[in-house]
């Protein structure tokens, strides 16, 4: 079975967050937008502190507290998001022209002991509201990650007050009135700058990597996926580059939207579990990551199922119904609907399938590929590769677009190598 329901967990973008759940998987593993400068900032504030507050679309908010020391610039969610989050801060650092750019971390409650990290950078700004490009992650069930991609966002800001220093009062003397005026104290040196920002301490891998795994699985294979904002796409490249008699050695590049860091990682060849991470720059030495624990089963009875006809938008069909934190869910078991998402509904967003073609041929990586395409309500569509799958398939995801972002398979190969230099 195809099973594609998604749980969107990280409530960072416009199109993924609290309001508004995507419903569909990416082809991506590990694709971002690229890593274009933004714009300077329109008359960037002496200082970020304060609270910073994104709306979204069903009008809930989620609240930052903010300080700025003049080098960094951190924030701690403390209002909104509740049901979500465990945790949830960011570090954002100025560059020469003002601009901020950094991570975030979170964790979520649905999977306790993960955490994430995901990269923003402000971009534009006005008086009372700024933009900021942030970066999404969307894990599937069982912790693997089917999209990672950026989107624009916008915050309204709400500086802190600054009390105004007090006059020192001057007593006039006789003598201090004869003597010459002291000459003024030399300006202290300027603060050293702040070490440059270690982006390797941003990658966090996944606990497992099943969603990689398919049949003929042989080293050198590499698949290569492209993901961002429409007609700004990135390139990441998955490959398989070595293994042990357990696991299989997997390489990504462009972490956190860094084109040369290079994420490595030892995967179980028969569940998919992560055993071993490795973290570097291309071509250099790496350095080993601390593994996250593997989302945490779920106290109680397993979801309870139950198979029933649903009409969506699409059509009726035999679906199998299931509630899962807080979300019910009814996906197809028959023909070209098997394994397919047909509806889902939360406390926060509802979604259902539109249109289902079948036998919709694409032209992607060189070579012509037999799809399923799925439309929803959402605005989000993708297409399901039928028959041949891609390496590394990510449930066969070819292709996937929503108003804000798309994501395609844009190539293939058997002639990869090792990138990364791996310790004794």
């Amino acid at each position: 079975m195809r099973t594609l329901f998604v749980l969107c967990l990280a409530g960072l973008t416009v199109g993924c967050n609290l309001a508004k759940t995507r419903t569909t998987q990416a082809v991506s593993s590990a694709a971002q937008q690229p890593e274009d400068e933004p714009e300077n900032l329109v008359d960037p504030p002496e200082s970020w502190a304060g609270s910073w507050t994104r709306k979204y679309y069903d009008g809930t908010e989620q609240r930052f507290e903010v300080s700025d020391d003049g080098h960094y610039v951190r924030g701690e969610l403390v209002a909104g998001g509740e049901d979500v989050f465990s945790s949830y801060t960011f570090e954002l650092r100025r560059d020469s022209a003002g601009r901020l750019k950094g991570a975030t971390r979170y964790e979520l409650k649905d999977y306790p002991d993960s955490e994430l990290q995901t990269k923003w950078q402000i971009t534009t700004r006005d008086a009372q509201s700024f933009d900021a490009r942030v970066e999404f992650v969307e894990l599937g069930p069982l912790g693997g990650l089917l999209e990672r991609g950026t989107e624009q966002q916008t915050f309204r800001f709400t500086p802190t007050p600054v009390a105004e220093p007090a006059e020192p009062e001057v007593v006039a003397s006789a003598e201090s009135s004869a003597e010459p005026a002291a000459e003024p104290a030399a300006e202290s040196a300027p603060p050293p700058a702040p070490p440059a920002m270690d982006w390797s301490a941003y990658v966090t891998p996944l606990p497992s990597y099943a969603h990689l795994l398919y049949e003929g699985m042989a080293i050198g294979h590499w698949a290569a996926f492209g993901m961002g904002a429409p007609g700004q796409l990135a390139t990441t490249r998955t490959a398989l580059v070595g293994e042990t008699e357990a696991a299989w050695i997997i390489e990504t590049d462009n972490q956190v939207n860094q084109p040369d860091l290079m994420l490595a990682v030892f995967v179980d060849k028969q569940t998919g579990a992560t055993l071993r991470a490795f973290v570097g720059m291309r071509g250099e030495l790496a350095k080993e990551k601390t593994l996250a624990s593997a989302p945490a089963a779920a106290e109680g009875a397993a979801p309870e199922t139950v198979d029933e006809q649903i009409t969506v938008a699409a059509g009726t069909f035999a679906a199998r119904r299931s509630e899962q934190s807080g979300m019910t869910s009814w996906v197809g078991i028959e023909g070209d609907a098997e394994g397919v998402l047909l509806k889902t509904e939360s406390q926060y967003y509802n979604d259902e399938l539109e249109a289902l073609e079948a036998d919709v041929s694409i032209e992607l990586a060189g070579r012509s590929w037999n799809t399923l395409r799925l439309q929803y309500t959402s605005g989000n569509q993708m297409w399901q590769a039928r028959g041949d799958l891609p390496w590394f398939p990510n449930a066969g995801q070819l292709r996937f677009q929503s108003p804000a972002a798309e994501a395609e398979l844009v190539g293939m190969g058997d002639d990869a190598a090792a990138e990364l230099q791996l310790p004794e």
